[in-house]
């Protein structure tokens, strides 16, 4: 996908780490996958005793499993100042995503 972008003058958002190195003037963004949190979450909560089996965890922003880089290239300060203010939003519940 990434060398259609570049082939194609195109712009493309990445996924699960910051892949903005494979495509530097191609990719705005990347939304990441912050695994280490999780399995630290879930380690800590098995050695404390606490983690409950059989039931699906989430992890969003909120829980701090996910979140967006913008690069600046691409994305100015305003308006990474506004996806960072809704991130919050969200964070805080103001903002509610099914």
């Amino acid at each position: 996908m990434f060398d259609a972008a570049v082939e194609n003058n195109l712009y493309a958002i990445g996924v699960d780490m910051d892949q903005s190195s494979y495509a530097p003037n191609n990719i705005i963004a990347s939304v990441v996958k912050k695994v280490d949190v999780v399995i630290e979450n879930l380690t800590n909560q098995y050695l404390d005793g606490k983690l409950q089996t059989g039931i699906n965890y989430e992890y969003g922003l909120k829980e701090g499993g996910v979140d967006i880089v913008m690069h600046k290239y691409f994305v100015s300060s305003q308006i990474q100042d506004e996806i960072n203010e809704l991130k919050n939003k969200i964070i805080l519940g103001e903002i509610t995503i099914k």
